[in-house]
């Protein structure tokens, strides 16, 4: 939002017929279409800037006329209508998520974990009563601990439920990387973080499970302290560089494993490529 963008982020249209003449205009980025004819009209809706929308240039060598300029301010507006329409059908989405997953944790709970709560207090009872073995291969004593290893992986599940979704790919990628580090005791540094809401929705999944192999790796093999995840952006493309402090290995005698394999096809999955060094 500097120089000419600042000015097409008000609430007026621009349109000049020599750009680089213009007060605001700051020279073109490396590889940017040269123009001199500009017309652009900021996208708004109830006093909020959504983004821009701006022509550089005609094909006939000709300036923006003011009928230009009204029909790409009709563009803006459905481009606004656009924009607020999957806003709101992408927050109905989420509540309707969030009723089904409370909806399916209440089932769990009255069903499932009373269930197993009402087979530990029978089993207890059994107990008391001198039974010992429910069969030649399970005790009385297994089938209680049984029963409370899936009452607390139950209980999991159900937090699960009830937690919010996250509200931002940034959430989720951090997310997942601070759970598997503090398995290990490895601190985890970000940066460029913030660009992972520019990212498309679908790939965060893939990514976050990326990163959460990574961090396992450094902890669990490399015996590190802190892993730096980086995340940047340029003309040729994402970039998710993951360093860590540990001891390192020879890559020439190292065989990739499953999780090195994973990480693989799942960036090729999002048409990159992955290095190990």
């Amino acid at each position: 939002h500097k120089g000419l963008l600042a000015r097409v982020s008000g609430t007026e249209p621009v349109r000049l017929e020599d750009v680089t003449r213009d007060t605001g205009f700051t020279g073109f980025p490396h590889g940017h279409p040269q123009f001199r004819p500009f017309l652009g009209v900021p996208i708004r809706w109830e006093g909020e800037l959504l983004g821009h929308l701006y022509l550089g240039g005609r094909e006939d060598g000709d300036v923006f006329s003011e009928s230009d300029e009204r029909l790409l301010e009709m563009f803006a507006i459905q481009a606004a209508i656009i924009i607020v329409r999957e806003r709101v059908a992408r927050a109905y989405a989420g509540q309707v998520r969030r009723s089904e997953r409370h909806e399916i944790a209440v089932e769990l709970h009255d069903r499932a974990l009373q269930g197993l709560y009402a087979l530990g207090i029978q089993l207890q009872r059994a107990k008391g009563h001198g039974l010992r073995d429910l069969t030649d291969t399970m005790s009385v004593d297994l089938a209680i601990e049984a029963v409370q290893r899936s009452m607390v992986a139950l209980r999991d599940v159900l937090d699960g439920l009830e937690r919010e979704v996250p509200e931002s790919a940034a959430q989720t990628l951090q997310g997942e990387a601070d759970r598997v580090a503090q398995l290990y005791g490895v601190s985890v540094r970000w940066s460029g973080v913030e660009i992972a809401q520019r990212l498309p929705e679908s790939w965060i999944p893939k990514l976050a499970q990326v990163v959460h192999e990574a961090v396992a790796n450094a902890g669990r093999h490399g015996r590190a302290r802190e892993v730096h995840v980086e995340i940047s952006c340029g003309s040729a493309g994402v970039r998710l560089l993951i360093e860590d402090d540990g001891t390192g290995f020879d890559r020439v005698e190292i065989r990739d494993g499953h999780g090195i394999a994973n990480v693989r096809r799942r960036i090729a999955d999002l048409g990159g490529t992955a290095t190990l060094d």
